[in-house]
């Protein structure tokens, strides 16, 4: 049976199967005449049949860290920043604020970007909720020639961006 591309089949309990109808936007999709309940002969279960953007929920934080360390390591500045909300603040830790909003962030993200060894290694990453706290080798190139530093990174996420994170910096050790 084909699917209206604006529709994306979610299985869900019989409560909510009773409860749910779906509708059609569209006039291609109503032409289908597809039912909103698609049933599996072999196992019998039950699968409802949505619009995408009813159900689309935010990015799992792990997923939002995971584009932020690839964007950083492939020194993608519009990639990273796509992981931040706009208004979202950087910090040391406990400490001063060292950017807020993607204005701020830019040059400093640019100016790192700059260093053509620079690669952010992950050690550890735990995820509690809405936080991600990674711990990482970053590999720079300090003035006194290319070293590593330890990096302490705890991010905030909410609806699928950063919005706020703060780093503590270990020391650092030339190659």
């Amino acid at each position: 049976m084909p699917v209206c591309k604006f529709y994306k089949s979610t299985s869900l309990d019989r409560s909510v199967l009773q409860r749910s109808q779906a509708s059609t936007k569209s006039k291609s999709c109503r032409r289908q005449r597809f039912s909103p309940i698609k049933v599996n002969p072999r196992t019998s279960r039950r699968t409802a049949l949505f619009p995408l953007k009813v159900f689309a929920m935010p990015a799992h934080p792990l997923e939002v860290i995971e584009r932020q360390l690839a964007a950083y390591n492939a020194k993608d500045v519009e990639g990273l920043l796509a992981t931040y909300a706009v208004d979202a603040e950087q910090y040391t830790l406990h400490g001063e604020r060292l950017a807020k909003g993607h204005e701020e962030m830019r040059p400093r993200f640019l100016a790192r970007f700059a260093e053509p060894d620079l690669n952010a290694r992950l050690i550890s990453r735990t995820v509690m909720g809405n936080v991600v706290v990674d711990f990482e080798s970053i590999t720079r190139n300090f003035p006194e020639g290319r070293g590593t530093l330890e990096m302490l990174c705890i991010y905030e996420i909410s609806n699928g961006l950063i919005h706020r994170v703060s780093f503590a910096s270990g020391e650092k050790r030339l190659n």
